[in-house]
């Protein structure tokens, strides 16, 4: 894969996650970094990038997940003397166009293991073909 097949993979997964309400991902002032000449914000390589979205979006899953939720509660419960919370709330960064807001997790949450093992699972594809040029998949 070169670097225009990533950057058309960026394009997909940015409209992906617009289309279901996490287009902040995909801003790239969460990607720049400064470059080694002259110190400038330029945009990481793409195949990075895409890596690093994934990552991102990873975390934002980590905290709609079920399991997540349980496994939370549960070390809270064990670390507490007394009754331990019955629901925990995340806090979302603010984006362009809304501040902070608060996300309420709950035993009503999906059990999302399925999609988090597919991201974890092309992040580590997309990590191994960074480091054996000329690997595909």
């Amino acid at each position: 894969m070169d670097e225009d097949d990533f950057l058309h993979l960026v394009a997909l997964l940015t409209e992906q996650l617009q289309q279901i309400g996490h287009g902040d991902i995909a801003e790239e002032r969460h990607y720049l970094r400064a470059d080694a000449d002259d110190d400038e914000a330029v945009l990481i390589p793409p195949q990075e990038l895409l890596i690093e979205m994934l990552a991102a979006f990873e975390r934002r899953i980590l905290t709609e997940d079920i399991g997540t939720y349980n496994k939370s509660i549960r070390i809270i419960n064990e670390n507490t003397d007394g009754s331990g919370p019955d629901y925990a709330e995340i806090e979302i960064w603010p984006t362009a166009s809304r501040g902070v807001s608060y996300q309420r997790i709950s035993d009503h949450s999906t059990d999302l293991r399925e999609v988090l093992d597919d991201i974890h699972s092309l992040r580590a594809k997309l990590i191994e073909a960074r480091r054996t040029p000329g690997m595909s998949f």
